[in-house]
């Protein structure tokens, strides 16, 4: 499954997840964390679209999904499709983002993408204290998505 946590400028939270709804491989697992970065943003796209103009911080545990969008492109053409609509999407909804690493063990929405609710003050503490370490990338510098390598 996936699962997606907002934290507002406000400290407000929003928690948005679901199982997958067709069959696929593991070897897949690329592409499924982008396409769960996709539905995160249709998601929370009304409270997103109430923060715009700005910047959002898109934190993903999968490498290949963060270099990716770093990239604004990917290798594989299924992946690069879905990363070509996740700029577009942040486009659309008037923010740029940073793509930050967080480690599974301490994301908060790594269990609401199996499932269960959150240990949330674990999750928060571990989440403030990471030390974050990624460049912003302005969506509008994105726009010209590379075609794959």
């Amino acid at each position: 499954g996936y699962g997606a946590v907002l934290f507002s400028p406000w400290q407000e939270l929003f928690v948005a997840g679901d199982s997958w709804r067709f069959r696929h491989q593991s070897k897949e697992i690329n592409l499924l964390e982008a396409v769960a970065v996709g539905r995160a943003l249709e998601n929370f796209r009304s409270t997103l679209i109430s923060y715009a103009p700005g910047y959002i911080r898109i934190i993903v545990d999968n490498t290949s999904v963060q270099f990716s969008l770093l990239r604004g492109a990917a290798r594989s053409e299924s992946l690069n499709s879905e990363i070509v609509q996740i700029v577009a999407m942040c486009e659309d909804i008037g923010c740029g983002f940073s793509i930050e690493y967080i480690p599974s063990l301490i994301n908060p929405a790594d269990p609401v993408s199996r499932g269960m609710t959150p240990n949330w003050t674990l999750a928060i503490g571990d989440f403030i204290d990471y030390d974050w370490r990624q460049g912003v990338v302005e969506a509008e510098k994105l726009s010209r998505v590379l075609p794959p390598f």
